[in-house]
């Protein structure tokens, strides 16, 4: 991505060029916003990276927080056609798949917990098939005959982050938007109350100055002290995890799960 630096004119600063931020540019620069992103290192080097791409709000649903399953469900609907104007307008594509998740027991105690989701999830209105053990090897075949039985959720969709990052930023050039990336926000300017703008380091240490009406903060959780901004600190703390990622051939067709471990 080609760094923009000198004087910047926008009406939206999005700070953070992950998944996030790249989404909100790419929506409000369609809505007739010039919106400018700055990303410190490149577009998508941060959390967008290192996510799986699950899109799933069922089989990654917390039953006591129906609000949050609803928000879900909502944006899965929407998911396809977000995608097919994004690879339509990037000419990219975003390793979108739609085979579900596969949610597996290989010991007993694992199907009593499949059992209990299984009853859960129906209580919410929620749809999960019951699978034998023969019916989830079908299914994936290169799972191992250890497996006990399963549950498919048909709904479940899954995407690739890194191409979806990708994607946006080419989005936003291509709609009129700007990405400056290597460029570290470092003070939010305000007067009477208002955003007026915003001033970065530059690649080469350089000030890059802004003017705009708007600022979206999309730095994930990264330490907020590092801008001076008109705001408290909202308490988003990272949660560290442990991804593998394989090169070779594809494996699996679905996403599959289990208490443990997803693949």
């Amino acid at each position: 991505m080609k760094t923009e630096t000198g004087p910047v004119t926008a009406d939206l600063a999005v700070v953070g060029g992950g998944l996030i931020g790249l989404a909100i540019a790419c929506e409000m620069q369609k809505r007739g916003r010039r919106t400018v992103v700055f990303e410190k290192e490149e577009p998508g080097s941060g959390a967008s990276q290192a996510a799986g791409g699950m899109l799933g709000p069922i089989a990654e649903a917390q039953i006591e927080e129906p609000e949050i399953i609803t928000l879900g469900l909502d944006s899965l609907a929407r998911y396809p056609e977000f995608v097919r104007l994004l690879e339509e307008t990037s000419g990219l594509k975003t390793g979108f798949r739609q085979e579900g998740t596969l949610i597996v027991a290989v010991n007993r105690d694992h199907l009593n917990e499949l059992d209990h989701l299984r009853e859960t999830f129906r209580s919410k209105g929620l749809t999960a098939d019951s699978l034998t053990a023969e019916q989830v090897i079908d299914l994936e075949p290169r799972l191992s005959p250890r497996v006990l039985g399963g549950l498919k959720i048909r709904e479940d969709q899954r995407i690739e982050p890194r191409l979806v990052t990708a994607a946006l930023a080419k989005a936003l050039v291509a709609m009129g938007g700007q990405v400056c990336s290597g460029v570290e926000v470092r003070d939010i300017a305000t007067a009477d109350r208002k955003v007026k703008g915003l001033s970065a380091t530059g690649p080469e240490g350089e000030t890059v100055a802004v003017t705009c009406s708007d600022v979206v903060i999309a730095t994930g959780a990264s330490p907020w002290d590092r801008i001076r901004m008109p705001a408290a600190d909202p308490g988003i703390r990272p949660i560290k995890g442990q991804l593998v990622r394989l090169r070779g051939e594809v494996l699996l067709r679905h996403v599959v799960r289990s208490p443990d471990i997803y693949l």
